[in-house]
């Protein structure tokens, strides 16, 4: 028995919506830009959305002005904030950036209870392409605190609270060379990948090496100043009405593929085995106007990998999904698996 002309391709019509929307659940292409002003803490806070379990919330805030610091002696950063464990992964409160594709040139992070800070290098000098510091507990307390990172040349002095804990004369903060022409993100990575779950109270950025008990950091000037204790916006910020990642990762390479990532294995299998059922669809379409087997599997392949290209292209537009080309290739594959079911399994073929 097969089925009519028009219900087969309905069956097919609704199978590929099926599949669509299953790749682009929630449906959170332009979402809030989660950033508020917290009376309670008297300080910014971003992303609690996404503290409260809401995977696809964001928030970021943008220096408005772009920042060059190949005239400076050196670089100090100074927050005053307070983090909120996000579970797992990294948690950006400030990324330097530069336009394009590449890695920052320097990502500040919380990581669980600890400060961790990736510094941009030489993919020839080091495999991950970047080096890495930190500092264990620093929000382990639950309160506020005053974090001070000071660089000039090779060496970088990290403060808390006014106490230095951690001394380095063999790392660059900003790069190789601490010489950096790009823009500064607050609360997140540029790409929205690394959302902070916290309050931060001040920015300030200064245009040279300073010890925190010396005299002239204390009256130092700072190039850029952010008070984030008030609900004012401060001049020189640029706060999205929606959230707006200045950086989009399209269709990731396979080799970026991270297994360790939690819930990504999961997503494997899916990817795997969620097109044999469109594929069965196109299988069916196929074999009425084709009758060869590999013509069949030619049009099957292309009609799901055309799919899947859509599904993963427009993720790129939702900052808590993966587009990924590994995601393009095993939804090909599953569709392709499709040809191989029998006929007679199938009311329809």
């Amino acid at each position: 028995m097969q089925l009519q002309p028009t219900f087969r391709r309905s069956v097919m019509l609704l199978l590929v919506l099926i599949t669509l929307s299953f790749g682009w659940w929630p449906f959170t292409f332009s979402p809030d830009n989660d950033v508020g002003f917290d009376a309670n803490t008297a300080a910014w806070a971003f992303n609690s959305g996404y503290k409260e379990g809401d995977t696809s919330a964001r928030g970021i805030v943008y220096c408005e002005s772009e920042i060059d610091t190949r005239a400076w002696s050196g670089i100090t950063v100074r927050v005053i904030l307070k983090g909120r464990s996000n579970g797992s992964g990294l948690g950006a409160f400030l990324e330097f950036f530069e336009e394009g594709d590449g890695l920052p040139a320097l990502l500040i992070s919380q990581w669980q209870e600890h400060l961790a800070m990736r510094s941009r290098r030489n993919t020839s000098k080091v495999e991950r392409g970047y080096s890495e510091i930190g500092y264990r507990g620093l929000f382990s307390s639950g309160d506020f605190v005053e974090l001070i990172v000071s660089s000039e040349g090779q060496r970088t002095h990290v403060y808390v609270d006014g106490q230095v804990v951690e001394r380095r004369n063999d790392f660059s903060l900003l790069g190789e060379d601490n010489r950096f022409v790009g823009r500064l993100a607050i609360g997140n990575s540029a790409d929205g990948t690394h959302p902070f779950t916290g309050e931060i109270r001040t920015v300030e950025i200064f245009d040279a090496f300073h010890r925190t008990n010396s005299s002239d950091f204390a009256s130092a000037t700072p190039v850029y100043a952010f008070d984030l204790s008030s609900r004012a916006t401060p001049a020189g910020l640029y706060i999205p009405e929606s959230f707006e990642p200045a950086k989009r990762k399209r269709l990731n390479p396979v080799n970026a593929a991270n297994m360790d990532k939690p819930g990504y294995r999961n997503d494997v299998v899916v990817n795997s085995l969620g097109f044999i059922p469109v594929g069965i669809c196109f299988a069916a379409a196929a074999r009425r106007r084709v009758k060869s087997v590999i013509a069949v599997l030619v049009w099957v392949g292309i009609a799901s990998f055309c799919l899947s290209f859509t599904i993963e292209w427009m993720q790129s537009y939702q900052v808590h999904r993966d587009s990924s080309q590994l995601d393009v290739l095993l939804n090909t594959l599953s569709g392709c698996v499709a040809v191989l079911v029998p006929k007679r399994w199938i009311l329809f073929l």
